[in-house]
C-alpha cells in the first residue's frame, strides 16, 4: 500500500444524494462574523422542545413556519451548537433564496470524505481518454454503442470485456477523510441563450462541500503480484507507479487549456468570467510544478461534460463531422443551436469565480 496526500485546490463537492430543507434540516446562524448553517440534529432539539411537542414540530414543518423563531421560544440562550449535528460556513453573499443545500458525503462520525471509488473513477476517464488519444483507429471503430455514441466498447477492448477481466482491478483505492468544517456556497449556471453568455437569473444551487486548502490521505495499491499474472493481452503499463501520475497530469492539463481557450473569448462578453480564467491558470500553473510523485485530477460535481467523460470522443481525429453532426442532435436539441454555438455550452462555477472539484495527489 502507498500512502497518498490529497489536498483539495478549489472546493470538492462529492454528494450524498440528499437535498436538506431550510427551516427543516438546516437552520442559519451567525457566529464570529460569519454566516453558518446548522444541520440539524434531532436529538438535541428534542431534548429542548421536549418529546411532548413532537406535534408542534411537525406542524411547524408543514406550515412552513419559522422553526428557529420557535426554538428560541424554547430555550432564549440558543446557540448553533445547541442545536447542531454539523456546522457549515457560508461563502456566499446572499442565500436567502435557496431553498435547500445539496449535501456533501460523511461517514457515521460527520467526517467528509471522497469515496476511492470516485477517485479511482476520475483515474479511469483519464486513461480511457489518453489510450484513445494513441489508439484512434481502435477509438473510431468502437464510438458507437447500442444506443448511440459511447465509450463501453472502448472500455472493454483497452481494459477487459467484463468486471472480471478488467484490469483496473488491480488499482485499489481507499476513501479520504477530511477532518474540516465543510463550506457553502453557490453554483451558478453559466450558459448561452439567445446569442448571449450570462448567469442563468434564479438557477443558483447552494453546494455543501469540502473547502480548498484542505488535506487527507488515503490508501493506494498497485497489485503487482496479480498483476504479473495476468493474462489479458491488455496493456497494462500505465498501472506503473511512474506512469500513472504522468498521464493524470497530461490529461488534466489538456482540459484546463482547452478550457481556458474558451474562458477568454467568453471573458471578453462577461467580466465576472475573469476570475474563472484566472484558476484556470493558476492551475495549469500548478501542473506544470509538479513533480513525478505529484498529479493535479478533477472529480466530483460541477466536473462538466469535458472532465467527466474525458472529451476524447469529440477529436476531430476520432469524429467524422457527420458523425459530430449526429452527436450533437443526440445530445442536445439541434434545431434550438446553429453551428456557432459551442459543445458544451453550460458550465457550473461558484458566484465567487470559484471552480469545483480539482486535488492534487502526492505519493
Amino acid at each position: 500500500m502507498k500512502k497518498i496526500k490529497i489536498e483539495t485546490l478549489t472546493p470538492v463537492h462529492i454528494g450524498s444524494g440528499r437535498d436538506l430543507s431550510a427551516n427543516t434540516e438546516i437552520l442559519q446562524f451567525g457566529e464570529e462574523n460569519k454566516t453558518i448553517l446548522v444541520v440539524i440534529d434531532e436529538e438535541k432539539v428534542l431534548n429542548i422542545i421536549g418529546t411532548e411537542n413532537i406535534d408542534k414540530w411537525t406542524d411547524i414543518i408543514k406550515k412552513n413556519d419559522n422553526f428557529k423563531e420557535y426554538l428560541m421560544q424554547r430555550s432564549n440562550k440558543l446557540k448553533a451548537e445547541d442545536i447542531s449535528k454539523r456546522k457549515i460556513i457560508v461563502f456566499a453573499d446572499d442565500i436567502s433564496r435557496n431553498k435547500t443545500l445539496k449535501e456533501q458525503m460523511f461517514d457515521g462520525r460527520q467526517i467528509s470524505y471522497i469515496p476511492g471509488s470516485s477517485i479511482k473513477g476520475a483515474i479511469r476517464t483519464a486513461i480511457l481518454a489518453e489510450e484513445a488519444n494513441k489508439n484512434i483507429d481502435l477509438a473510431k471503430r468502437n464510438l458507437k454503442g447500442r444506443k448511440g455514441f459511447s465509450g463501453q466498447e472502448l472500455e472493454k477492448k483497452l481494459f477487459g470485456s467484463n468486471p472480471n477481466d478488467d484490469i483496473f482491478r488491480f488499482l485499489q483505492i481507499c476513501d479520504a477523510y477530511f477532518d474540516y468544517n465543510t463550506i457553502a456556497l453557490k453554483a451558478e449556471i453559466f450558459n448561452m441563450s439567445y446569442k448571449e453568455w450570462s448567469f442563468k437569473k434564479g438557477k443558483s444551487q447552494l453546494i455543501e462541500a469540502i473547502p480548498d486548502g484542505a488535506e487527507a490521505y488515503f490508501q493506494l495499491k498497485i497489485n503487482n503480484k496479480l498483476l504479473n499474472l495476468n493474462k489479458s493481452k491488455a496493456n497494462t503499463d500505465f498501472l506503473q507507479e511512474h506512469n500513472l501520475f504522468t498521464i493524470i497530469n497530461k490529461h488534466t492539463k489538456r482540459l484546463l487549456i482547452q478550457e481556458l481557450k474558451f474562458a477568454e473569448e467568453v471573458s471578453t462578453v462577461e467580466e465576472a468570467f475573469d476570475d474563472y480564467k484566472n484558476t484556470l491558470s493558476d492551475l495549469i500553473t500548478n501542473i506544470n510544478s509538479c513533480t513525478k510523485n505529484e498529479a493535479i485530477l478533477r472529480i466530483g460535481f460541477g466536473s462538466g461534460w469535458n472532465f467527466i467523460t474525458g472529451d476524447w470522443a469529440t477529436d476531430e481525429d476520432i469524429m467524422t463531422n457527420y458523425d459530430y453532426e449526429n452527436f450533437l442532435s443526440t445530445v442536445r436539441k439541434q434545431s434550438k443551436y446553429n453551428e456557432s454555438v459551442p459543445f458544451p455550452k453550460t458550465r457550473k462555477i461558484g458566484d465567487k469565480g470559484d471552480i469545483f472539484g480539482f486535488v492534487k495527489l502526492t505519493f
